[in-house]
Formats: C-alpha cells, structure tokens, sequence
C-alpha cells in the first residue's frame, strides 16, 4: 500500500465512530489518526510521516500522548481495513514516552525534541509564544504594574531581544529593579508556570487580543492575510479597510511586512540573512521585478552581499531570460515570508520603531 493511500485511508477513518471509545466522551478525530498511523507498518508510516508538514507531525505527537491504552476492539472498529497491521499484543500504549519513541523511528533526535517539549509543554508554552508577539509597550505597561520579582520570573521566560525591548520601554529605576531581580530569578516548578501562564492568559493576552493587538486578534489575522496576497491585491484591501476602519487598518499596517519592507525594517544582519535563506532562483527573480519598480531595494540588497556574490548575481541576473510578472510577485512575495519565518524563529529582529513625533536617538 502505497504512503499516499495510506493517508488517504488514515483520514478517512479518522472520521468514523467506533462503538466502544476510550476515554470517555469518545475519541477526536486526531487520535482516530493517531490510531490509524499507530498500526501501521514501519515503511508505510515512514511514507507517510515524510509528507506531512512539522505542525502536523506535532498535531499527531499530542493526539498520541493523549492516549492511553485503547483496547484492540477499538483498534480493529477505528482502523478497519488495517487490521492486518495492529500489533500481537491485546493492546497499543499511548502516552508521551511511546509517541517519542515512535516518532524517533521516523525524525532526527532534535525534531524529535522540539515537537515533544511543545507537546509536554501544553497550553503554557503557548502563552509564552502569544507573549512574545504582543506589542512591547502593552507588555511593558502590564508589567510596570506588576511586583518586580513576578515581572522577572516573566521576563526570564521571553528571548533576550523581546526582554530588552520591554525593560526599555519602563521607568529607568523599575528597570533596574527588575533587571536586578531577573539574575536572581528561581527556577519554578511546572504548577507555578501553569498558574503564571494562565493569569497572563486572562489578564493580559485576553484584553490584548479584544482590542485587535494580540497575536491571534482581527488585525493579526487580517495582516497575515494580506501578506499572503500579491501586493497589488493586498493594497488595494488595504485602502478599502482605511475608509472604512481607519484605526483597525493602522494596526493591521504594523502587521503587514513587504518585500520593500525588507531593507526599511531589518538592520544589515537580517537582511543578510534573508538573502542567505532565500532559494537563488528566488531571489534572481525578485529582484528582476525590482530592478524596475524597486531600484532602491536592489541597491540595500547587493550592498549586503560580498563583492563575489554580487558579482555572480550580477551575471546571473543579466543572462536572465523573460519571465512573467506573476513568477516575479510570488518571488518578492516568498521573500518577505522567509523573512517573516526568521523574525519569528527570532534569528533576525525588526528595527526598533521610532514613535511618531519623537526623536531619533543622535548618532555619535
């Protein structure tokens, strides 16, 4: 049986109720799979391990710590015509230590690692991801209100970069108070984190994601959105919600990020990066396009290649033949997303924001 008919029987019988279903209240269609990719062969759960994406390999690792033992009557009801493949034994272990046992036999140890201290992790882990995308200010001014020793606890968990970026925007002797507190921060026990994520949850990301400036809140969805689309497309959309909702559309222009965006918004490190990231058929086309419409991204682009890439580019670039315009957009476009995936790893930050009206800090 092949790895893609294998998928396809997997997900279809994810979808159909067994007659007797442990726990109680019945089975989620993602421990049907589980199941289902559980009995198996090796090879034909290699082949289908191999064409799911990481979020989904992480989605079946959670559904199979969930588990627990599931009777081979559930098995036989849930996987049908892959009974032949179950198991001698009267039952399957579910759990976290057989999901990372099973998943070792298909990924390297460090996939391995990453997908299941996020499973183990469970919800909290996700409030520190929410953490880290909500606007420093707001933060910063939660904070503030906090005592300082909750306040370092908290900061410890975030990277140094979104740290120093909260701790900047604080009065100079809270600052230093928390900072101070920080190097003396206790390592807490799973319960506390659990009790410290969900008062952040509630008090804070809650109110954040109301007002549209959370992670997953209407401009955050709207800005991923847009960024998905062709620019044309995407400013078009743009000046509609600003006659419409002028201050929705002003959050949502924070979100957006553009491949003129990045030599505005990254500092030379990032930019670098990017290009380092970039597929170099991908960037010869992006910056075809951007010869015409994007002179000056060309310019911030090859001022950030060695003088022997450059060059390379350079030719590579002149031999090019035509190509449409579309071909030359998804390019610009698959930039600015690997930018974006790099900002979120937090392997590049964006520039510092000057508010409006301020003044930049003098260069000496």
């Amino acid at each position: 049986m092949s790895g893609e008919l294998a998928m396809r029987g997997a997900t279809a019988l994810a979808g159909k109720q067994p007659a007797q279903m442990p726990p109680p209240g019945g089975l989620t269609r993602e421990q049907k799979a589980a199941i289902v990719l559980s009995a198996l062969g090796e090879e034909q759960v290699r082949q289908v391990m191999e064409r799911l994406e990481e979020h989904e390999v992480r989605t079946f690792a959670r559904a199979m710590s969930a588990l627990r033992k599931v009777p081979v009557e559930t098995l036989g009801r849930v996987a049908a015509e892959f009974a032949g493949e179950l198991g001698k034994p009267g039952q399957m272990q579910g759990g976290t230590g057989p999901a990372r046992a099973f998943l070792a036999r298909f990924m390297d140890e460090a996939a391995v690692g990453r997908i299941m201290a996020e499973v183990e992790g469970g919800s909290t882990r996700s409030v520190w991801e929410k953490l880290s995308a909500a606007p420093d200010d707001a933060l910063a001014a939660y904070l503030a209100r906090e005592r300082p020793q909750t306040a370092a606890v908290i900061l410890s968990r975030l990277d140094a970069e979104k740290a120093a970026a909260v701790v900047a925007r604080m009065g100079p002797e809270k600052a230093r108070d928390i900072v101070t507190r920080m190097a003396r921060a206790p390592r807490l026990d799973d319960a506390v984190l659990d009790a410290v994520g969900e008062a952040l949850e509630r008090d804070f990301l809650a109110a954040m994601e109301a007002q549209g400036q959370g992670a997953s809140g209407p401009a955050a969805m709207i800005g991923a959105m847009l960024n998905n689309l062709s620019m044309d497309l995407s400013a078009s959309l743009l000046e509609h919600l600003k006659a419409t909702d002028e201050a929705l559309a002003a959050q949502v222009q924070k979100m957006l990020f553009t491949f003129e965006d990045i030599p505005v918004r990254l500092e030379p490190l990032g930019i670098q990066a990017v290009i380092r990231a970039t597929d170099t058929d991908v960037l010869l086309k992006a910056l075809k396009l951007a010869r015409d419409r994007q002179p000056e991204v060309v310019e911030a682009l090859f001022a950030n290649m060695s003088k022997r890439v450059g060059e390379q580019v350079r030719e590579d670039l002149d031999a090019m033949g035509p190509i449409r315009a579309r071909e030359a957009e998804d390019a610009q476009a698959e930039m600015a997303r690997t930018a974006q995936r790099l900002i979120r790893s937090g392997e590049i930050a964006l520039k510092p924001e000057v508010e409006e009206g301020a003044e930049e800090e003098p260069m000496i």
